[in-house]
């Protein structure tokens, strides 16, 4: 099977080099590094369905009483980030509804990102515990369009909490230096939390967790989807934007390497094999290039930004 991978590289980041959990969920709850969830049983079990690109099994489907249990051990709860795309299938019902794509907590507190139709706010949102009795919540102030994908990201810092929809700010709280409060027992879920009636009504793919505060560069490069780092395959340019030569490195590297300018002429190719390799560009006028791999099992669009000596 020809597996494609399409990443777009314009400045080097690092988003992925900070990354501690990836839970692609097409169709199951595997997360990259072993840190598995774990499917609610029977009808608490969410559904394969397709991704925002319509590929099928490559994103999961909420109904309203489904929930994936992650393991808590090594996230960093005191800084994160947590980004998503989801879709909602309905809006809360008026009154004192959130529906959570991601909880992080007890019943005594928690953090939580989802969606909300309450008297605090309404939209998506980004909510929890300062400590076990202060609060902070962030909200976009307008509902979402139903069955459209969204990128989501909440990111909390000892100083501020903030909110991303699409890689756009869309609301901050300042913590002043206080961490997040969990409760006694805290535990993380994907597609609810456990303080309420809380479980997420639509599609969550792509699920993130970071052990920093992603700024807000990071996150809009999650969202354009920049990023130097495929987690399948560990396919990486760097450093990029480069003068001269750029460092190619990837599991397995045994295929062919183009190289085409912004208006499609190739300028270069060469084989490439190993597990790291290079290429130089210094006769290559200032510009973007794209950069395709392929091999018998891959397919990988890359690009770089040739800058000045």
């Amino acid at each position: 099977m020809k597996i494609t991978f399409l990443i777009t590289f314009i400045l080097i980041s690092s988003v992925a080099l900070c990354q501690t959990r990836i839970y692609p969920l097409d169709g199951n709850a595997i997360e990259i590094n072993g840190m598995n969830g774990t499917m609610g049983s029977g009808s608490h079990q969410p559904l394969s369905t397709t991704d925002r690109n319509n590929n099928p099994n490559s994103a999961l489907s909420f109904d309203g009483d489904d929930y994936i249990s992650i393991p808590i051990t090594g996230i960093n709860t005191n800084e994160y980030s947590v980004s998503a795309w989801v879709t909602c299938y309905a809006i809360p019902t008026a009154g004192s509804n959130v529906r959570a794509w991601f909880g992080m907590g007890d019943p005594i507190g928690d953090q939580m990102l989802g969606i909300e139709n309450t008297q605090f706010g309404d939209g998506f949102c980004f909510n929890g515990y300062v400590s076990n009795t202060d609060t902070f919540r962030l909200e976009v102030g307008g509902y979402p369009s139903l069955n459209t994908w969204y990128h989501v990201c909440g990111v909390y810092a000892l100083d501020y909490t903030r909110l991303f929809v699409n890689g756009i700010l869309i609301d901050s709280f300042a913590t002043n230096g206080s961490p997040p409060a969990y409760g006694l027992s805290p535990s993380a879920q994907i597609g609810t939390r456990l303080i309420g009636l809380s479980e997420w009504f639509g599609k969550i793919d792509e699920l993130r967790i970071y052990d920093r505060p992603l700024s807000s560069q990071d996150v809009l490069s999650l969202y354009v989807g920049v990023n130097e780092l495929n987690a399948a395959n560990n396919f990486m340019l760097f450093p990029n934007p480069a003068s001269s030569q750029i460092n190619i490195r990837c599991n397995n590297l045994n295929g062919t390497l183009q190289v085409y300018s912004s208006i499609g002429d190739k300028v270069m190719e060469m084989k490439q094999k190993g597990d790291f390799s290079n290429f130089n560009f210094s006769d290559l006028i200032q510009g973007y290039y794209h950069v395709y791999y392929s091999d018998d099992k891959n397919y990988i669009h890359s690009s770089f930004i040739r800058q000045k000596n």
